[in-house]
């Protein structure tokens, strides 16, 4: 299902997308939203070579034209495994029938800000492994969870506050989640063997009459730094995310977060 998100500056503001360049994915003085969800790389040092670009998962990258088929086999594969239990329209709805409940759901509000936070995130872990093994019902209990314990943020915010951008932000945080999952999977297939892979990704075959292997090794080497700017850019993200949540919290008293 396609999210939704609230009409509002603030949530608009919030979806923005920024930018980092290969050499620098930490956050630059002053320039702290520019930044981390997506990241430029160029693979090459030819100014006068003709590049192209393409997007893997929240990330941008600018490569050689040669280099496209690996890299669209690369967004292939993170794109299978983006799985998000709930949709930001499922949140805003979930949201909408507790709004006037302050007492909904204590057990879940008497976690800590931090403690809701790393309950979602654990939630995102489990329900790839759910789908992973087709449990149905475990989808569908991780994906439920899920929801409440994001309306349970919501409802630790100040009754004046924005929940609707809150939420559009946590949805956020569940996509850069699930996307960290997805390279973290992709990183850790290069690491078994054929049989064991899920996904023909590493086979890497390059249809060449000379040097075949090397060709292949360098191919490998030239995906894992990809895959380790993209992992930097989308854990950036994730910071300020959670910084950009903790706006909203009702007691601004640093718990962990």
């Amino acid at each position: 299902m396609e999210p939704t998100t609230p009409n509002s500056a603030a949530t608009e503001h919030a979806r923005r997308r920024w930018y980092s360049h290969v050499e620098n994915t930490e956050p630059r003085e002053g320039d702290a939203t520019e930044r981390a969800a997506t990241t430029e790389v160029m693979t090459t040092t030819s100014f006068d070579a003709e590049t192209c670009d393409i997007a893997i998962g929240p990330c941008r990258l600018r490569c050689m034209n040669y280099e496209l088929e690996i890299l669209c086999k690369m967004q292939d594969e993170i794109n299978r495994r983006f799985r998000v239990p709930v949709s930001l329209q499922q949140l805003l709805e979930g949201y909408k029938h507790t709004e006037r409940d302050a007492g909904w759901n204590p057990t879940m509000q008497r976690k800590s800000w931090s403690g809701t936070i790393e309950a979602i995130s654990r939630c995102i872990a489990a329900f790839q492994k759910a789908t992973d093994a087709t449990e149905h019902s475990a989808c569908e209990d991780t994906a439920r969870k899920t929801c409440d314990y994001a309306i349970a943020l919501a409802h630790k915010t100040p009754a004046y506050c924005p929940r609707e951008d809150l939420l559009a932000l946590l949805h956020q945080f569940m996509e850069n989640r699930t996307y960290n999952l997805a390279f973290t999977h992709l990183l850790n297939q290069l690491f078994l063997s054929e049989h064991e892979r899920d996904g023909p990704f590493w086979t890497l075959r390059i249809g060449r009459s000379i040097s075949n292997a090397e060709l292949e090794l360098d191919m490998k080497q030239e995906c894992l730094r990809i895959i380790n700017k993209c992992m930097c850019a989308i854990r950036n993200q994730a910071d300020h995310l959670l910084r950009e949540m903790a706006e909203y919290r009702a007691n601004q008293t640093m718990d962990g977060v």
